[in-house]
């Protein structure tokens, strides 16, 4: 989750929390231009709003997660006065809960810092989607990986469960963020017919 993300160097062990789920991405990738939307064609900047989607099936559990809102590009710009950053700052502050010492440039950090090996090579490599010209081996160029390094924020609008534990007996639920001033708010839960 977004504000608890890994710890080192660059963010040093603070307290953090937030409902905001992170994936990271290359700047490279078409989901870029998807998550910033029309008007913001800068990719290199930080940015978003675009809607977004994930469903999760918890096998374990037969639990299903469909978590709807909208996603928020970090990019390096994030430290600065720019007026992306400042936009993703706006729209997912007001969902977290961070404590003394932890930092926006800090964070984007410290989830390049605890990507694998691999991960970082594919960043340094040819656009995704490219047609492969064989295995690349050896060195790469780190810097050129943080540079196609992108971390994404969704901030979730509805999560709705179903809940298959008994097959004869379904559960649905949903959870709607309403909104208070500042971004502050509560999740109201109301079952659904499964």
């Amino acid at each position: 989750m977004f504000g608890s993300g890994p710890r080192g160097a660059a963010n040093p062990q603070t307290w953090a929390a937030s409902e905001l789920l992170t994936f990271t991405t290359d700047v490279r990738s078409g989901k870029v231009p998807d998550i910033l939307g029309p008007g913001q064609e800068d990719r290199r900047a930080s940015g978003g709003g675009g809607r977004v989607e994930a469903v999760f099936w918890v096998e374990g559990v037969r639990t299903q997660w469909r978590i709807r809102g909208d996603a928020w590009v970090v990019g390096p710009d994030i430290g600065g006065g720019g007026e992306g950053g400042e936009a993703v700052k706006l729209a997912l502050k007001g969902r977290m809960r961070v404590g003394e010492g932890w930092g926006w440039e800090g964070e984007r950090e410290a989830y390049f810092a605890a990507m694998g090996r691999e991960l970082k090579k594919g960043l340094a490599g040819p656009p995704p989607g490219e047609v492969s010209k064989g295995g690349e081996q050896g060195e790469f160029d780190e810097e050129k990986a943080k540079r196609n390094f992108r971390l994404v924020v969704v901030r979730p609008a509805e999560v709705e469960c179903v809940d298959l534990t008994d097959p004869e007996i379904s559960k649905r639920w949903i959870y709607t963020f309403v909104e208070r001033e500042g971004g502050k708010g509560e999740w109201k839960m109301e079952e659904l017919n499964p």
